[in-house]
């Protein structure tokens, strides 16, 4: 029921009553003794206590349920406002998913399909092809780290999450390079994978928290 129409309902049940118990205590013939006077005068005189107990307890019901609504709104107008705060922030972020961390993944991805196939009793000959792909792709994760996109987005990560990037970098760092062993290429190249690993989902999670609370 619109909110009008039950206003309207309201008052005209306020001024119902209060003409059925005013008009009959003013003009209505009093009682004389216990006998005689207007039958609802005396019905009135007999239970104005109750009467007016159930008026107090309608006001209080009436003004509980404005300050529910008033509450409700209020509650509402700071969601928008605290939406309206973290507008600015979920769009680093998403300038930072897309398209560094994006591309990160997808990285991370091809290094784990590439070392999935060496195989131990021939890694030598195994990792010789993939040695400058795995390396050129690690490069790229500091090429996406370095983005502008994504150091906008940097403050908003947490402790965990900036040292997850510094490890990654000192990493790329330190790759193996073309005169070192397959071992120490595939341990190498486990190693960052699982420091990338750790950073996408701290990322993830972060990204996911901002935007439940900016568009939710």
């Amino acid at each position: 029921m619109d909110g009008k129409i039950r206003r309207k309902i309201l008052l005209t049940a306020v001024i119902a009553a209060a003409t059925g118990l005013l008009l009959p205590s003013i003009f209505g013939q009093p009682r004389i003794g216990n006998a005689g006077g207007d039958p609802w005068r005396n019905f009135i005189y007999d239970f104005q206590t109750l009467i007016a107990g159930f008026f107090a307890v309608g006001a209080a019901f009436v003004t509980f349920h404005q300050m529910q609504r008033f509450d409700a709104r209020s509650e509402k107008r700071h969601e928008e406002q605290i939406k309206l705060a973290l507008r600015p922030d979920v769009l680093r972020m998403q300038r930072a998913n897309s398209p560094s961390v994006e591309t990160m993944r997808e990285w991370r991805d091809d290094m784990r399909r590439i070392s999935s196939k060496w195989r131990p009793d021939h890694l030598q000959e195994d990792t010789i092809p993939a040695r400058g792909t795995i390396i050129g792709l690690a490069d790229g994760f500091e090429e996406e780290i370095s983005r502008p996109t994504f150091q906008e987005a940097t403050h908003l990560f947490s402790g965990k999450m900036t040292t997850l990037i510094e490890i990654i970098l000192s990493e790329v760092h330190q790759k193996p390079s073309g005169t070192d062993d397959a071992a120490k290429l595939e341990t190498w190249t486990y190693g960052i994978l699982g420091w990338v690993d750790m950073f996408l989902e701290e990322f993830d999670q972060l990204y996911a928290s901002y935007n439940r609370q900016a568009f939710i």
